[in-house]
Parts: C-alpha cells; sequence; structure tokens
C-alpha cells in the first residue's frame, strides 16, 4: 500500500464521518506529508548501524586506552618490585656472610682452645 493509498483511505473515512470534503483532502494530505517524512525500516537500519559502528569504534578505543593504562600499571609494579626486591637481596646477602663468618670465628676460637688445651 502506498501513501497515495492511505490518503484515499483517509480521506473516504472522513466524508464518509460528515467531513467537508475540502477539510477531508487537506487531513488526508497533511497525513500524508507526515507519512512521508517517518523513517523507513531501512533509514532506522542504516542509522543503527552507522550509530553500532560508532559505539564499536569507541569501545576499541576505550579497550585500547584500558590496555595502555594496564600496561603502564604493569611497568610500575614491576619497577617497585624491583625497587624492594634489590634492597632485601642485599640484607639476605648480608645476613648469610654474618652467618659464615659467626661460624668461622666459632671455628677459630674452638680451634684456638683445644689448641690451648690439648697443645700440638
Amino acid at each position: 500500500m502506498t501513501t497515495r493509498d492511505l490518503e484515499q483511505v483517509v480521506e473516504s473515512a472522513l466524508l464518509d464521518a460528515g467531513v467537508s470534503e475540502e477539510r477531508a483532502r487537506a487531513a488526508a494530505a497533511r497525513l500524508g506529508d507526515e507519512l512521508v517524512q517517518l523513517p523507513t525500516k531501512a533509514d532506522l537500519d542504516e542509522r543503527f548501524g552507522e550509530s553500532e559502528q560508532r559505539w564499536d569504534e569507541r569501545f576499541r578505543q576505550s579497550e585500547q586506552r584500558a590496555n595502555e593504562r594496564f600496561d603502564a600499571l604493569n611497568q610500575r609494579m614491576d619497577d617497585l618490585r624491583d625497587f624492594l626486591t634489590t634492597p632485601m637481596r642485599q640484607v639476605e646477602q648480608a645476613q648469610w656472610r654474618m652467618t659464615l663468618f659467626t661460624i668461622t670465628m666459632w671455628s677459630a676460637t674452638f680451634g684456638a682452645l683445644m689448641y690451648a688445651v690439648f697443645g700440638a
């Protein structure tokens, strides 16, 4: 059914309802003008398709920004981990050295006592 067919149906219905011929024709013409201005399914599909493409692009951009921020955060975490683990390793090495030094000193003291007591 075309717009002109709808205009004729509306005009006929208005004439049957007792509206003057001139007013019925004017009302049907206005209705036809309104119907022509309404978007079609193709128009809506096109608009929504463009909108969907824009949303997809915005989503990709926000996902990219989030990935960049995540990578920067990971880099900062790695830097902080290095900053903290280096002194911890140095302290651990110092503790092992002190332990070995203490064992060496006890061994030397024990050896000196054995030499003093039993003589060689």
